[in-house]
């Protein structure tokens, strides 16, 4: 408890709240850094758990949630609000495709890379008018991160 003229050393029991459940990190003046979240979809479980490992090695605080189709995606890009979500163009239920459309009219600051081996299936017309970007898996990963490093860049 504060007494007049001095400053409480006792945090806030908001901030404490903050803290524990959604994993904020506090900082000098009350400023909060909140770690940037991912949502990879693919459907190969190889192919999501590569990504995670190569994504968290170059960002380490970032969070990296996984999603095994695109109605997955959907469902958790609407709980998580992840800040980027990488999506595979040939996946079950919903193509990367169907699931950018319905998550841009969702979420449309969010940005969203089609990281595909079919890039030849994507236009940059098509692309454009959705909103995404396109990066094709047989590229390598070193576009993905740098378009990673673009959108989210390291600490």
């Amino acid at each position: 408890m504060a007494v007049s003229g001095t400053v409480s050393t006792i945090p806030r029991a908001t901030e404490v709240i903050q803290t524990l459940l959604y994993c904020v990190r506090p900082r000098i003046f009350n400023n909060y850094f909140v770690a940037k979240t991912v949502l990879i979809a693919d459907d190969s479980a190889k192919m999501r758990l590569s990504v995670r490992l190569l994504l968290q090695g170059r960002h380490t605080e970032l969070v990296v949630r996984e999603a095994v189709d695109g109605l997955d995606a959907i469902e958790k890009a609407k709980k998580s609000r992840p800040d980027l979500i990488l999506l595979d163009l040939a996946m079950p239920r919903l193509n990367g495709v169907e699931a950018a459309t319905v998550l841009k009219n969702e979420m449309p600051e969010t940005p969203i890379i089609l990281f595909t081996i079919y890039p030849d299936m994507l236009s940059d017309a098509m692309c454009a008018a959705i909103g995404v970007d396109c990066i094709s898996k047989t590229d390598g990963f070193t576009k993905l991160l740098e378009r990673v490093d673009a959108l989210l860049p390291p600490a």
